[in-house]
């Protein structure tokens, strides 16, 4: 998915958001801004999303030498999580791909931060909007590899109860380095997985190498977390199945389905 011109706006805003937690330091922050600003200077419709936000991302780290702006909040959304697992009775693969998908809405992206005066029980309860649910649990019964692209952090511990109904063996994709609030390799090798790839270069944007190809290739079922996934993986890769929650205006207007709506879709 390309951008949209609304996206000028969602992009400022996550440069703010981004040099604000990234430092104390006004002038850093300021620096950072003005940088950021310079760089959006080449805002395009060609590019996606995706590749912008990594480059602001990138820029405010180097500028504030901060690595990882999310931090605090990906451990206090995993904190969050980890408590909410334990309320909820997920006793079957069904409710747990429907916990995992209410996670999606655990993130601190989009074109603004996604208020809910629901319980995450309530939201639970909601009707999936485009729902490919019953294929892909068919699939994934039948499947001897899985590959699972994960979003965010606090939401991949939802990831992880979803993949222990699977049989199958999975190799998980994470970023190879900080970027917003999504889960990384090394953390998701402290979550215990055991087969992990990364899924994009230093910039945070998605790529598939040559490693990467060999599985995908392999896999039986592919998965994966997220609308930032979903903006960029089917230009790259077929027959995926798509996991997330829609959280802005163009994608709302490029499916047709109004913000919030949860998606279980394959292309």
């Amino acid at each position: 998915m390309k951008s949209h011109y609304y996206c000028s706006q969602c992009l400022t805003k996550q440069v703010i958001r981004t040099c604000e937690l990234a430092t104390e330091k006004r002038e850093l922050r300021e620096e950072a801004v003005i940088e950021c600003m310079k760089f959006l200077g080449s805002f395009n419709l060609k590019e996606t999303p995706s590749y912008f936000g990594s480059q602001i991302q990138k820029i405010i780290r180097e500028i504030t030498g901060n690595s990882d702006p999310y931090r605090i909040y990906k451990e206090r959304s995993t904190e969050f999580a980890e408590k909410m697992i334990e309320k909820l009775s997920i006793d079957s693969i069904e409710k747990a791909l429907r916990a995992a998908l209410t996670a999606n809405s655990i993130d601190y992206g989009g074109d603004k931060i996604i208020e809910y005066k629901e319980t995450f029980e309530e939201m639970m309860k909601a009707e999936i909007a485009v729902n490919e649910s019953e294929k892909l649990f068919k699939e994934i019964e039948k499947a001897e590899k899985i590959v699972y692209f994960f979003d965010n952090a606090g939401e991949a511990v939802f990831d992880k109860k979803f993949i222990d109904f699977f049989e199958a063996e999975v190799i998980a994709v994470g970023k190879r380095s900080p970027m917003f609030n999504d889960i990384t390799v090394s953390e998701l090798k402290k979550m215990g997985f055991e087969n992990v790839m990364d899924c994009g270069d230093n910039t945070g944007v998605l790529r598939i190498d040559k490693k990467l190809e060999k599985e995908l290739k392999a896999a039986d079922v592919i998965i994966s977390k997220g609308q930032a996934n979903f903006e960029s993986l089917p230009e790259l890769w077929n027959g995926v199945y798509y996991l997330f929650k829609v959280k802005c205006r163009p994608m709302s207007e490029y499916l047709s389905i109004p913000i919030g709506s949860d998606m279980v879709i394959k292309i």
